[in-house]
């Protein structure tokens, strides 16, 4: 299994979503740490994970949002 594809705008990336959804950094970064972790269990290719990474802890932190703060 490859490593996955250390980001240098990880902790960017963490902190505009935690923004963004009114969330705790460190939530955030542990969800992202994980759902990172999972598509790149068997990726042969990582260079792009972080782009389906952010996409799928978006769609989690939109799915745990109170519905008046959904967008």
């Amino acid at each position: 299994m490859p490593a996955p594809h250390k980001n240098p705008d990880h902790n960017n990336i963490v902190a505009s979503l935690a923004a963004q959804f009114n969330a705790p950094i460190d939530e955030v970064a542990t969800l992202y740490e994980r759902e990172q972790a999972a598509l790149c269990a068997d990726a042969k290719v990582t260079e792009f994970a972080h782009v389906f990474t952010t996409r799928r802890v978006q769609e989690i932190l939109r799915q745990r949002a109170p519905r008046a703060n959904r967008q």
